[in-house]
């Protein structure tokens, strides 16, 4: 099973486990029936979104187009999916960054970039409305920056150098461009990435346009080569401008409602189906342990409510197992006691949340209609970023292992 949720991907496995043993560092529920564990694989994509964007007078309204494009890329957490809304008290990490390229910039003026305003890497456990508003705010003065006076306007060499730096298909040639590279998450793979030409202007590039076009962009708008009658972005029967027209199949501009972005989407990946419930005690506590791993030796984040393991003597104690890949780093996330758990079991606001999890009781978030018949989802809520980790680990694995209850 795949799914992907806002700027995660999760990918479920399942088994069930019978009589499963305790672990040799930290243990598992006591068992006195049948155990049920389950694994899933948390992905905090990393999205850098390059972007070559009209920089002249003529260019205004499409910066305009695009700038309210990236404010709208959270929009879809608020969503409802499947029929089932969205856990308000969930956190949703971000780590977002934004390279602007300017078409008539040359040197340092080339791109605008986290290496220049560093606000331009939005990177927090929680996409929350106040950090996408500072991360706004550098977007908006970057798209403002002005094209250099009696600049040529060399858009499709700006696109392919931005192309091949930003993918590692050269090395940087200058301090800046070094400086970006250092800058950008999500090294040298693609994945992640977005590239969006948005053009207005007819290219002033030196070469043959063929050179600089072999990759094709996720979004493309440029100029059309006559005006039109047509509002229609996608115009298949009208050309572009001359040095625009073996590129793809883009936009033309101008047009009423340019689309930008259009991969985002939201999935609901949390349902999961159990044979049996698990075994909740007499203080509302489930009867489970939830650990996770990933890559490196960084603390436990305390602040998403991840403590060390409990090791042999009893006592928490930090894990760290080297292997021939590296260091992988093992924690517990912390189940919610006293009025947290009360809480997050009875209240979808979680107003009393603290990080961490719980088995929960909310209506609202049951996906029991999502399982079939005499099955049963799994209440494991987890709120406050519990699900998240480090900010420096863009993968984690929570392992869950709970006792199943009892069958009358």
């Amino acid at each position: 099973m795949e799914a992907r949720l806002g700027t995660y991907g999760i990918w479920l496995a399942f088994t069930g486990c019978v009589a499963c043993g305790s672990t040799d560092y930290g243990d598992a529920p006591a068992v006195s029936g049948s155990q049920v564990q389950w694994s899933v694989n948390v992905v905090r994509e990393q999205q850098t979104f390059l972007a070559i964007v009209d920089d002249t007078p003529s260019g205004a309204s499409l910066r305009d187009a695009l700038e309210s494009a990236f404010d709208g890329l959270n929009a879809a957490r608020d969503a409802r999916v499947n029929g089932a809304a969205f856990d308000p008290a969930a956190w949703h990490a971000v780590d977002r960054s934004v390279v602007i390229v300017h078409p008539s910039g040359v040197g340092s003026a080339r791109y605008s970039s986290p290496a220049n305003s560093a606000a331009l890497r939005f990177r927090d456990h929680d996409e929350t409305a106040d950090g996408h508003a500072g991360w706004m705010t550098a977007v908006r003065a970057a798209l403002a920056q002005p094209a250099q006076a009696d600049a040529p306007f060399r858009a499709l060499e700006a696109f392919q150098e931005s192309v091949a730096l930003v993918f590692r298909q050269r090395p940087p040639t200058t301090a800046d461009e070094r400086a970006l590279l250092a800058a950008l998450a999500g090294g040298e793979s693609r994945t992640g990435f977005m590239v969006s030409v948005a053009l207005a202007t007819e290219d002033q590039s030196p070469g043959a346009a063929s050179q600089y076009t072999s990759f094709s962009p996720n979004d493309l708008i440029v100029p059309a080569a006559a005006p039109s009658a047509s509002t229609a972005c996608l115009r298949p029967l009208e050309p572009p401008t001359a040095r625009y027209a073996g590129w793809g199949s883009p936009q033309l501009w101008p047009c009423d409602t340019p689309q930008f972005f259009e991969r985002e989407g939201v999935f609901d990946s949390r349902a999961r189906c159990l044979n049996r419930p698990i075994a909740i005690d007499a203080t509302g506590s489930a009867v489970c342990l939830v650990t996770a791993t990933y890559a490196g030796s960084e603390p436990c984040p305390a602040e998403v409510g991840w403590l060390d393991p409990v090791g042999p003597n009893s006592q928490r104690t930090p894990r760290v197992d080297h292997g021939a890949a590296g260091d992988t780093r093992t924690c517990e996330v912390r189940q919610l006691d006293g009025a947290g758990l009360v809480s997050c079991r009875t209240a979808l606001d979680c107003a009393d949340c603290e990080p961490g999890w719980c088995a929960t009781e909310v209506p609202d978030l049951s996906s029991d209609r999502f399982c079939p018949a005499g099955e049963h989802s799994s209440p494991l809520r987890f709120v406050r970023g519990a699900d998240s980790g480090p900010l420096s680990a863009s993968y984690v694995t929570l392992n869950i292992v709970c006792e199943e209850a009892s069958v009358p």
